[in-house]
């Protein structure tokens, strides 16, 4: 018995000297935050402030009203922080000899970025920027960042990248040894987890065996429960809804405002005041001409015959713009795909119900997908299970499409290596050529049921609860009137009141974060 308390005691004794020297380790860490307005990153450093010491640092790309708050707040302790815009000037000429070293030394594609910019290309009507112009802001972001990487040496970064200039300072990160704390989905609505990329499982791999396997119709149920569509359906409801608060938001933006950021940031070159409100009043007409259509031409209902099942993607989003940067033409990927089915099947294609915040999709896009032999719309209001299943084969870029098919024991092809795409029951396509083969030699494939099973335990024991539409939703309508106005001027107060409010909500992330945390120094102490 003394001896058996003798040895607790000293267990107790090692173990308290080991947890000491973690949170030695741990005070002495340099966390650094990219903050992109949505509060996120900024809520999160607040909360782990209060449960761990280290120092923290941020770099905030915001807008200039917002960005008042920021450098004069009080209630979250950095050490230093930088104004992304600040840094960013007009006509400068680039230094295409440094852009090279840039792309060698960090293995980085600029053009590849650049082009797949929303800002640059494509989907901004209000500035044309030159070619000069985008190498140049490439240029000042990368000199930008490598000197406050120099500066600070951190030893991790919190991020979630969603354009080019935050996705470049994620890869120097990554590639000067900084471990990354990214916040993502793990393709189950609800649920979250903090790996080093967007779509990947974390590097700390909890392996629990499986306790309970569940059958195809649990399955379902199951699917149901994490449905991304009813979640985006519950975030949509409440986004821009109020028509008061679109009426304030106008009359604050065309009235109060200086409308400063159209000459410091170049987010917002050639947004003048007379621009914003034209394409404004021409966005609401887009949206209602374009719904008109959609109601008239695309089918509410799934008419009996042998499909597969496309769903569009969202754009602009990252999904493809960053994670799919080569196939961003949907509508050559469809050509593709119908010309591609075997006899007897057509091609369902559904419009994603998040494309009302972009205004639908233009209508003679829409009537060229119209005029491929094969292809049917689907109507956005139709719940994707419906399609899910009766179709005999998803096919999808990259999205959550093909990973929901499993869970009703349909195959899917995607074209890029996905978190799930190593699942038996998914093809990832190597080559177009080999599209028409590669239908035919998945369209019989069957999920296996305990390795869905398996995989599934694996996302649940590496990720946690979180309603980040629920937190990005509350920030909307809390901060910025709704969803209806960005550049706002917020307060100590206001912002103190937004934390307490969601302060539950976000109490599993900053747990998860000290625990990702505590893996990475006790690897390293370990290692010592």
């Amino acid at each position: 018995m003394i001896i058996t308390d003798i040895t607790n005691i000293f267990i107790l004794f090692i173990k308290g000297q080991y947890m000491n020297e973690l949170n030695l380790n741990i005070s002495n860490k340099k966390i650094f935050f990219w903050e992109d307005q949505s509060f996120l990153q900024f809520t999160t450093a607040y909360f782990l402030q209060k449960k761990i010491n280290c120092k923290l640092y941020a770099i905030f790309d915001t807008t200039n009203k917002t960005k008042l708050f920021f450098k004069n707040q009080k209630l979250t302790n950095f050490e230093k922080i930088w104004f992304f815009h600040e840094h960013i000037m007009k006509n400068k000429k680039p230094d295409l000899e440094y852009l090279r070293s840039i792309e060698k030394k960090y293995d980085l594609n600029l053009w590849l970025l650049a082009a797949n910019e929303r800002i640059f290309y494509d989907f901004y009507d209000y500035h044309k920027f030159s070619e000069n112009e985008v190498l140049s802001i490439i240029e000042q972001e990368c000199r930008l960042y490598e000197q406050i990487l120099d500066d600070v040496k951190p030893d991790f970064l919190v991020i979630t990248t969603n354009l080019h200039h935050n996705y470049i300072f994620y890869k120097i990160c990554k590639a000067k040894g900084v471990h990354i704390l990214f916040l993502t989905t793990p393709r189950l609505a609800g649920r979250c987890m903090i790996s080093n990329d967007a779509d990947t499982l974390p590097v700390h791999l909890d392996s629990k065996p499986l306790k309970h396997e569940l059958s195809f119709i649990e399955l379902e149920n199951y699917q149901k429960k994490h449905s991304k569509f009813e979640d985006t359906k519950n975030f949509l409801s409440g986004f821009s809804s109020s028509k008061w608060y679109l009426l304030k938001a106008a009359i604050e933006f065309l009235f109060l405002s200086d409308n400063s950021n159209e000459k410091t940031h170049f987010t917002y070159y050639g947004r003048t005041k007379f621009r914003v409100l034209i394409n404004s009043i021409n966005d609401v007409l887009k949206t209602r001409s374009r719904k008109k259509f959609i109601d008239k031409f695309f089918l509410k209902n799934i008419p009996d015959l042998n499909f597969i099942f496309y769903p569009l993607h969202l754009e602009p989003e990252r999904t493809l713009l960053i994670n799919a940067p080569f196939f961003t033409n949907q509508l050559e990927i469809i050509r593709n795909i119908a010309k591609s089915l075997p006899l007897g099947y057509k091609l369902l294609v559904k419009e994603q119900s998040a494309m009302v915040t972009r205004s639908w999709r233009n209508i003679s896009w829409y009537k060229q997908l119209m005029q491929i032999p094969n292809v049917i719309l689907i109507h956005p209001s139709l719940p994707p299970d419906e399609l899910l299943k009766k179709c005999s084969l998803v096919i999808t870029i990259n999205g959550s499409a093909g990973f929901d098919a499993s869970f009703f024991g349909k195959p899917s092809i995607v074209f890029k290596d996905v978190l799930y795409s190593k699942l038996s029951c998914v093809t990832v396509l190597k080559s177009i050529e080999h599209l028409p083969q590669e239908i035919r030699n998945t369209i019989n494939k069957k999920p296996n049921l305990h390795e869905l099973n398996e995989f599934i335990n694996l996302l649940e024991n590496n990720s946690f609860k979180f309603k980040l539409n629920k937190f990005s939703s509350n920030v909307q309508q809390s901060i910025f009137l709704k969803g209806n106005l960005t550049d706002v001027e917020v307060s100590d107060n206001e912002i103190q009141i937004f934390l307490n409010m969601n302060k539950e909500l976000l109490s599993p992330v900053v747990d998860e974060y000290i625990k990702v945390i505590n893996y990475y120094v006790d690897l390293e102490t370990t290692e010592k």
